[in-house]
């Protein structure tokens, strides 16, 4: 490793970095794609060639080895060798270490596990989460026996949906259980549950009013008292990272305790050992979440090594900090609050490297670097963190960017104060009252200048899921960007004084900024590319209806809208999508499972030009509800019926049923049916309609290519005379998983499978996208292995 590290620049990185690319095959090879797995390994040989090559050295080798730890590593961690401990019915033994109240079942999560398996005790490395919606007798800390039963691992239904199965595991989380009863419960407590327990009871005394949730999760982490809205509301202004715990709370935490030791006349040595046991003390006392552990690890090692050497490598520090949190949890490379907290670090030292090369290379004037010094870091981070946010989140906060600016030194201000309040809180409770109420009023005040700058329509930008090949391109031409401006420092300084050049500058040299804008131009080229065709998606919403429809020109269509609950889903999938603005909502019936949607994508600020629907004057009070919010909004509420149409480019959509002046004895029957044709591809949306209306809709048909099949695949829909006039050849089926009323159907089934009908279910496949071009189609299945 010696003669590594004179071969090779900063020798840690390149390890690290080779151990996340054998974390990235593991993952890849658990996924079943072995292909991938074998293409990620080809092309890591051929790197570590040509580093070879360059290096002309012998010892390069260990960094294969370090490659071929990360895929053991991340195939041997307890979540995943531990898995087939727990299965169906199980009786565990463990310690709660948190409690959470969500908004349909309440959670626990154990820790130090042991399961009972025909009469012997196997002890887990893993935590378990446990679930129940009834209140039960317990705190943290306390020991329980329970009985449960082990749920199936939760599946991505739609290509925007969060994979919660990944995340469980990045928190070391084996499982979920659902509990059935608890056995025993041993009373205990530590001394950290104790004080953290102390601390919240004080913050509710002092801090009086809705915001003392909002101190709650500054001090401790703890958000389950924090206000939704406010949530919400700093999340879309892109500083939620502020009510998160994290390195920036961290970091004034460290500077408030080097500070006081210094006073109290501690040497550097000294101040920096004390200053690592106050900072592990608090992330015991804050909940010890994963979020805090990265950044105590990162500094520990900042004030660790200062306390040996005078200067420490911002670079190695952050590749040895994610080396170890990786070690630990391979599957934190994969979160999005590992990849913000470490590429926050490398834009910190690309904010470093664009300021000497603005004073050294550039020769700027003084005050000219004054003004960059405040506008480097929030303009560096925005570039380097965007790409990640958009991955995630499908949206980048453009308010944030000026925001940050003002309320970073605000909190870093402010988080001193808080601290203070509640410990003068026991001594003087008057005095820290008073202050308290003053803290509060800020909050207020940025809470009410918040909500009105988030009515801005340039807050955040909504550009969808960039590729991966996007984000390959943008962060290449960024790094290219960086050596090329130290290749040109490093020829200023060589100017002065004989400096060795690493052996990259030599390759990049002057071509670095030619070969960075390459990159960005085709970042940009790939980020989130428009269909070729016709894009038909018909999402996973549970026990209801809802279909996106793109255009190769931009239009977007909703054919209904799913229930309310799956309005977040429908939301997420059109950010996911770039979807800035729906053009067109169409609405088969004013039901909850069709247009419950709908009112969230309205209440989220969603642009809709207009809505139809076949509007049958019955008094119903989802019907109501969407007259008055298309009346509140100004959004054009048509009402379309047999013979109308709509044209929209290439796309026609003919509606063939009900007609106008209608009534009928069931509403479902009154559904707006309507024939897309793309071309020679066509597509039947039958809403809930059933045998009934399919009987007076037959003599209008002729065959179609795809079925949208009615009422969910109930008894009730899909007759025989039905299904041989259309002559389909694929039936899609929007339903719930377990859903209570048996859809879809088995007589209804029966029927579809005797005209030879493919059939793709959404509460079995996920998400059915149907991809045209106009003369052919393809379909496609969110979960791959039902395909």
């Amino acid at each position: 490793m010696k003669n590594l590290s004179c071969k090779l620049h900063r020798p840690c990185v390149w390890s690290v970095g080779y151990y996340v690319v054998g974390i990235i095959g593991g993952a890849i090879w658990t996924e079943g794609l072995h292909r991938s797995f074998f293409m990620v390994i080809i092309l890591t040989i051929l790197s570590w060639s040509l580093i070879y090559i360059l290096t002309k050295s012998g010892r390069v080798g260990w960094l294969i080895c370090c490659m071929l730890l990360g895929i053991i590593r991340f195939l041997s961690h307890p979540v995943v060798t531990e898995q087939s401990y727990l299965k169906d019915y199980v009786t565990l033994t463990g310690t709660i270490v948190s409690l959470k109240k969500g908004a349909y079942e309440e959670q626990m999560v154990l820790d130090s596990v042991s399961v009972e398996r025909q009469s012997e005790s196997i002890t887990l490395h893993s935590k378990v989460k446990v679930c129940y919606d009834q209140p039960q007798a317990i705190a943290c800390g306390n020991q329980v026996t329970l009985v449960g039963k082990v749920k199936p691992p939760s599946k991505v239904y739609n290509p925007s949906d969060m994979n919660y199965e990944s995340y469980l595991k990045s928190q070391g989380i084996i499982c979920e259980v659902e509990l059935i009863n608890i056995k025993k419960v041993v009373p205990r407590t530590t001394f950290i549950h104790t004080l953290r327990q102390s601390l919240k009871i004080q913050i509710y005394t002092v801090f009086e009013g809705k915001d003392k949730g909002m101190i709650q999760a500054l001090v401790l982490g703890d958000k389950e008292e924090l206000d939704k809205e406010v949530k919400s509301l700093y999340s879309v202004l892109g500083i939620g990272h502020l009510i998160a715990l994290s390195g920036l709370h961290l970091g004034i935490i460290s500077m408030c305790c080097w500070f006081v030791l210094g006073r109290m006349g501690l040497n550097y040595s000294r101040r920096s050992q004390v200053t690592i046991l106050c900072i592990w003390c608090y992330w015991l006392l804050a909940g010890g979440s994963v979020s805090m552990m990265r950044a105590c690890v990162m500094m520990s090692l900042v004030l660790g090594i200062r306390s040996f050497w005078e200067e420490e490598d911002l670079m190695t520090n952050c590749a040895l900090a994610a080396g170890v949190v990786l070690i630990a949890n391979p599957f934190e490379l994969y979160q999005v609050g590992f990849q913000l907290s470490f590429m926050a670090i490398i834009g910190v030292i690309g904010v470093g490297l664009t300021y000497r090369y603005m004073k050294r290379v550039l020769k700027w004037p003084k005050h000219v670097l004054r003004i960059c010094r405040v506008l480097a870091p929030t303009v560096m981070l925005t570039l380097v963190l965007s790409p990640i946010l958009a991955y995630h989140f499908y949206e980048v906060p453009l308010l944030g960017i000026v925001l940050n600016l003002i309320v970073i030194p605000l909190f870093s201000m402010l988080l001193p104060i808080i601290f203070l309040i509640i410990l003068s809180s026991y001594a003087v409770p008057g005095i820290s009252h008073f202050f308290a109420q003053s803290v509060l009023g800020i909050f207020n005040g940025v809470e009410e200048v918040g909500r009105q700058l988030a009515q801005l329509p340039f807050a955040t930008y909504i550009c969808g899921r960039p590729t991966v090949a996007s984000l390959i391109f943008y962060y290449g031409g960024i790094a290219i960007f960086m050596l090329w401006m130290y290749q040109q420092e490093r020829e200023t300084l060589k100017k002065e004084q004989i400096l060795v050049q690493p052996w990259f500058v030599k390759v990049y040299g002057s071509y670095g900024i030619f070969l960075g804008s390459i990159c960005i131009g085709c970042a940009l080229l790939f980020f989130n590319p428009m269909p070729k065709g016709l894009e038909v998606m018909h999402l996973y919403v549970g026990q209801g209806d809802c279909c996106v429809i793109r255009t190769r020109e931009g239009k977007t269509i909703l054919m209904d809208a799913g229930t309310e609950r799956a309005g977040e889903t429908i939301l997420r999938y059109l950010k996911y999508k770039g979807v800035r603005r729906v053009d067109l909502v169409v609405i088969s019936h004013p039901h909850e499972d069709h247009v419950g949607g709908l009112f969230k994508l309205m209440d989220e600020g969603m642009g809709i030009d207009q809505v139809v629907w076949a509007d049958m004057q019955e008094e119903d009070v989802y019907r109501t509800r969407l007259i008055e919010s298309c009346q509140q909004l100004r959004i054009p509420l048509i009402s379309l019926y047999k013979e109308d149409c709509i044209q929209i480019g290439d796309l026609q959509l003919d509606v063939l049923w009900p007609k106008e002046n209608q009534s009928f004895s069931n509403p479902n029957e009154g559904s707006l049916v309507s024939l897309l044709t793309y071309k020679e591809v066509t597509e039947l949306f039958t809403g809930d309609i059933g045998i009934e209306t399919e009987a007076r809709l037959v003599q209008d048909l002729e065959d179609i290519d795809i079925l949208k099949v009615g009422h969910h695949g109930s008894k009730d829909s899909s007759s025989y005379k039905f299904l041989d006039k259309i002559n389909a050849e694929y039936g899609m089926i929007s339903s719930g998983v377990n859903n209570r009323y048996g859809h879809p159907h088995p007589l209804a089934l029966e029927r579809l499978n005797e005209y030879e009908m493919s059939i793709h279910s959404t509460s079995e496949q996920g998400a059915i996208q149907i991809l045209m071009d106009g003369f052919t189609y393809r379909v496609e299945n969110q979960l791959q292995e039902e395909r």
